[in-house]
């Protein structure tokens, strides 16, 4: 995602075996939290949408508070709207999207299927 300037996840090849469609462990100076609509924290195993923040994350849309508003939480936190699992030993899995969004021409917009 582009507000997080680069990946909060990473894997090697060895690491990776066995666990095809997984997207990685936390990249190191990063912090992530899997959250729940509420705001709490889900546990380990349960979908939550990813938070994360980091040196690379923005710290907020150039000249537009709402939109900043709506994707910084308290903490500098950033709510990527990916809803993911984590396992145990800290990888993690995308299963789904908060929003459906349709990309085109460098244009975004709702699914409306």
């Amino acid at each position: 995602m582009t507000e997080c300037t680069g990946t909060a996840t990473n894997y090697t090849t060895a690491m990776a075996k066995g666990r095809f469609g997984w997207v990685g462990v936390l990249a190191p100076t990063y912090q992530a939290r899997l959250v729940k609509e509420d705001g709490t924290d889900v546990r380990v195993g349960e979908p939550g949408e990813l938070w994360v923040r980091g040196p690379a994350v923005m710290p907020g849309y150039h000249d537009n508070p709402e939109a900043t508003a709506k994707t910084i939480a308290p903490g500098g936190w950033l709510k990527s709207g990916d809803v993911l699992i984590m396992d145990g030993a800290g990888w993690f899995k995308v299963v789904d999207r908060m929003k459906e969004l349709i990309k085109y021409k460098g244009l975004q917009g709702e699914c409306l299927v």
